[in-house]
This record gives structure tokens, sequence and C-alpha cells, in this order.
């Protein structure tokens, strides 16, 4: 076995000599040609659908022929390259160049490992009240020990890590976007975006008297922040709606007096908020009082009120020019001076409550005059003409006394006829 180092031609002799026999020699030529060798660089790990870089690296002398086999990636051709290699596929790939140069060949093989392109796919919930939690859950094809790299536009994150799933919140209202990008073995994955909606929670507040009066109408509107389309719950308690819709203005009544409560439940977008009022309904004090039906001219009549008012309310008495004395809820004790009938009104407030006036009529009597119209001396036996002679009315009673005279005839007002039968001084 013979070999030579470096390539050319060489001639080989052969001489034979055995004993007895002719001695035999023989010569060839040997042609010793240049072995090539098969060597490349590429990368040993590329992402699916990107470029790995091949070039033959090797010895190719002359004429040598280089031939590959890119296990079914795209890109490759004949020679020493480069080429640019593509496996749109992940998986384990072998890549083999073959170089000969007359009849002397090398072979030469490298692993590719092609790793998947992660996706970045997640989904978030779209649409959420502000301070509501956002459910986050990443359903891309990457493992759990991949690089995610999120952006939650400012929320805050209260569990969650890594590939998640997360819970976070937005306490401002308004529209955020959140993105994902995943890296794994070297590859990037596209950004995903997913929109978020955070709805305002609305205002719920009340505008509205908080005391009124029984059978009084009280104006209660929405005063809260709200949008047009928001939906309003209103509980008015034991108040009869007058008239109002929606937002309001209501116009309430309460017909017994109560201590009552409104609320509303304001819905906006999906969010909710309620909030109460507490009302007062009052009663209505009534202005009702007893008066001396009818007295003589200067006596007292006395007024007493029976309704329903506490003696602190305001009492505003009108005695029709009679003159009074006492506290402002009385009893009064009220003389008039000139004879008539008197209507006395009286106005009753109490906790902004009026009541309707009332008022009695008083009859205020003249005072009769008692004067008498007579013969001031006469004879034993002689008939005396007694009259009455003052200015009383019609149906005045007379009470007369006439010592010890005989009345022969007469009543009332007289005039009556009346005898003495003994001389003497009488008084009548």
């Amino acid at each position: 076995s013979v070999q030579w180092s470096t390539p050319g031609n060489y001639q080989v002799a052969v001489s034979v000599d055995l004993t007895g026999c002719t001695t035999s020699s023989a010569t060839d030529n040997v042609d010793i040609f240049d072995q090539p060798v098969a060597s490349f660089s590429s990368t040993a790990a590329v992402c699916a659908g990107e470029n790995d870089p091949i070039q033959f690296t090797g010895y190719a002398p002359g004429s040598t022929s280089i031939t590959w086999d890119f296990d079914g990636g795209t890109g490759g051709g004949t020679g020493a390259g480069p080429f640019n290699i593509v496996w749109s596929t992940a998986g384990n790939y072998t890549v083999q160049t073959i170089a000969t140069n007359n009849g002397c060949a090398d072979t030469s093989f490298s692993n590719i490992v092609v790793n998947a392109i992660p996706t970045s796919l997640f989904t978030a919930t779209p649409s959420v009240c502000a301070g509501d939690p956002v459910a986050v859950n990443y359903t891309g094809s990457a493992s759990g020990t991949a690089n995610y790299a999120w952006d939650f536009n400012g929320a805050t994150v209260s569990s969650g890590t890594g590939q998640g799933p997360y819970s976070m919140t937005w306490n401002t209202a308004g529209a955020y976007q959140l993105s994902l990008t995943v890296t794994e073995n070297g590859c990037a994955s596209t950004q995903t975006l997913a929109p978020v909606t955070i709805n305002p929670i609305p205002t719920a507040s009340i505008a509205a008297t908080s005391a009124l009066c029984v059978g009084a109408s009280n104006a209660i509107s929405f005063n809260g922040s709200a949008s047009a389309g928001a939906t309003f719950n209103w509980n008015f308690g034991a108040g009869t709606v007058v008239s109002g819709s929606g937002a309001g203005p209501y116009s309430v009544q309460w017909n017994a007096a109560a201590t009552d409560q409104v609320s509303l439940t304001v819905t906006d977008a999906g969010c909710t908020n309620s909030t109460t009022f507490n009302v007062t309904i009052n009663p209505i004090p009534n202005s009702l009082f007893t008066a001396t039906p009818s007295v003589c001219t200067g006596d007292n009549v006395t007024l007493t009120y029976t309704g329903s008012a506490s003696a602190g309310a305001n009492y505003v008495w009108d005695f029709n020019g009679g003159t009074s004395g006492g506290g402002s809820q009385g009893p009064f004790t009220v003389t008039w001076n000139t004879p008539g009938t008197y209507n006395v009104s009286l106005i009753v407030t109490e906790n902004g409550c009026t009541s309707i006036q009332t008022s009695n009529a008083v009859v205020n009597n003249p005072i009769p005059d008692a004067q008498i119209s007579a013969t001031p001396g006469l004879c034993i036996g002689e008939q005396n003409t007694i009259s009455y002679s003052g200015t009383a009315v019609a149906g005045a009673t007379y009470n007369w006394t006439f010592g010890t005279g005989t009345v022969v005839s007469g009543s009332g007002a007289g005039p009556y006829n009346v005898q003495w039968a003994a001389a003497g001084n009488e008084t009548v």
C-alpha cells in the first residue's frame, strides 16, 4: 500500500529476479489527485421562516463539484454559495454537502434546529366599569418559560406574572390598549393589540326639598353625572308621583305626615351607582279655635285654640278691632266696645306648613238702657200708666217690680196700668 501526500503524476517501477530465471521489470504512471474537504458554515438554530445563511468553507481544488442537500429548505443551489435557506416549519433538519474532485469526494453534515415563532394572542375583557377587574388570558402557542413583554397601559395589576392569566383595574374611565410580544428560543412573535374600554361609574345624587308639607309637591331631580343613555330606577317610598320620568324632574306628593326616603339607582353603560335622600313630611296644622258666641258690649270674649299645632308654632290672629291679651297660642280674652258682629281669624304656621284661615263670628250685643216713663205722683186708687222708654232691641226681656202696686193691665215693655191702695212713697 502506497500513499502520496502531494498530488501529482508518479511513475511506479517493478523488477522481478527469480533464481535461475530471467530478470523481468515493468513501469507505470500513477496520478495522485488533490483531495477536496467538505465543510460549511451555518447557524445552528434559526426561526421558522427566517434565513439561515449557509456557505461552503472547505477545500475545493481545481474543478471540484459541490452539491447540497438542505433537507427541504428553500433557497439552495449548487456551488460554494452563500445560500439563504429557509425552513417554514419548526423541526430538526440536517444539511449535507459533498465535494467531489476527480473521483475524490468528501462529505460534511450539520444539524439545524428550526424553532417555531411563538404567537402572542390573548384575550381581554373588552368593557368594564372603572375600578372593576379586567381579565387577561394568553391564548398563544408559547410555553410558560418564554419571555412575555406585556404593556398594560397604566393598569394596576392585582394578580398574574409571565404568561398569566392576569387581573387588573383602571380607576379612570377611558379607552386603553393592551399589547404583547412573545420571545422564545430567540424567535419573536408579532405584536398583538387588544382594546379595553373603561366606562365611568355614574354619580348618583338627588336634588329635592328635604322638608315639606302634607299634600305639597316636592320637585325631585337627578343631580349627578350620566350619559344620555343612562337609566334611572326611582323609589319614592309612600309618595305619589304627580308627573315626571327618567332623570326628572318629578313632582311627588305625600298625603300623610311621615319620615320617608327617596332612593335612586343609576345605570350607565352597565355601570351602576345608588343614593338615597331623606324627606320629612310635616303635617299641616289646623287653625281651629272656639269663641264665646255672644256677649255684651265691653264684656270679655274667650278665644281658645283647639287645633293641632304646638305652642311653638307661629300664630297670626286678627281680632277685627278687639283688644286682647294672652300668649301667641292663647287662650285670649277679647273685648269690643262697639256692638256688632265680628269675624276673628287665625293663621297657624309650623315647620313651614300653614293652615287655612278659620273664622268665627262673635256677636257683641249693645247694653240696653233702662228708663221708665210714669207719673211721679197720683192719688190712692188712680191708675198710673208706666212704660219702658229706653233703647232695648226687640226680643229683650223686662223684669218689673211695682212695690205694693197692683197691675191692672200690661206686659213686656208696657205700658202698664198700676194702682196703689194706700198713700206712701213707692219705687218702680
